[in-house]
């Protein structure tokens, strides 16, 4: 076909070298496979990592030893007490003693505790008196009458609950009641010997668990790591916590 005036002549088709893609050329040059020497071979099996080494199991770190005062810190906190007891122990004295001489305050209280049976020194606790009114004397001492002539231990637990009111409270109303009564500040011991054998039982199975989730923290604490990298004095109304005591 001639080309029109101004058009300029069709060039002759030229195949590409090597003819068609038939099976033996690089293919497209987009392909997944194409590379600068043609396709890319095989991938190699990935070599599977050897398992970390099982680390070695903590060994249980036992609970540390209570704390056993020296003859020495015995006889310096007996004497500070002596000292700063006079005329009679305030709220606070036990917290105080422990900071001067930097000893636990529960052995500070054990101490004072040991002190005060073998002198017959009464505690802060029981020489306080009932400041309460009347009206709230009366309303303790109705609830507190049918319990006679025994009381259970930690019967002014029982009735602070009932009435809501104070611990302490109802402990020193007891006291005052009973002055009233012409009764003895304490029960004879022997009238509460189950209940004493009880408490002691509970305190001292409350004791064990104590040590023994304590032994067992360690062990916790390496489960929950990801496994590549693994002696009581008996009262009629019990001895309460009192503020001298805290």
């Amino acid at each position: 076909m001639a080309p029109s005036p101004g058009q300029r002549p069709s060039q002759p088709h030229r195949p590409s070298e090597g003819g068609p893609n038939r099976g033996g050329g690089s293919g497209k040059p987009w392909a997944k496979n194409a590379g600068p020497g043609g396709p890319r071979g095989a991938k190699k099996p990935k070599v599977p990592r050897p398992a970390p080494a099982p680390k070695p199991k903590r060994e249980k770190t036992p609970p540390p030893e209570p704390f056993t005062p020296t003859p020495e810190q015995i006889q310096q906190v007996e004497e500070r007490y002596t000292v700063l007891a006079q005329p009679s122990e305030f709220d606070g004295i036990r917290t105080q003693i422990a900071k001067e001489f930097d000893i636990p305050k529960k052995a500070v209280k054990k101490i004072i505790k040991d002190l005060r049976d073998r002198q017959h020194i009464p505690s802060w606790w029981e020489i306080q008196t009932y400041k309460g009114s009347q009206e709230e004397l009366e309303r303790i001492k109705s609830v507190y009458e049918p319990y006679l002539p025994v009381p259970p231990v930690g019967v002014h637990k029982k009735i602070s609950d009932e009435l809501n009111l104070k611990p302490g409270t109802v402990y020193q109303a007891i006291k005052a009641i009973r002055v009233e009564l012409n009764l003895p500040q304490y029960n004879d011991p022997k009238y509460h010997e189950e209940e004493l054998a009880e408490h002691i039982k509970r305190a001292q199975a409350k004791k064990a668990a104590a040590a023994e989730k304590a032994a067992e923290a360690p062990t916790a604490i390496a489960a929950a790591e990801p496994a590549e990298t693994q002696t009581a004095v008996v009262h009629v109304e019990p001895e309460a916590s009192s503020p001298a005591q805290e």
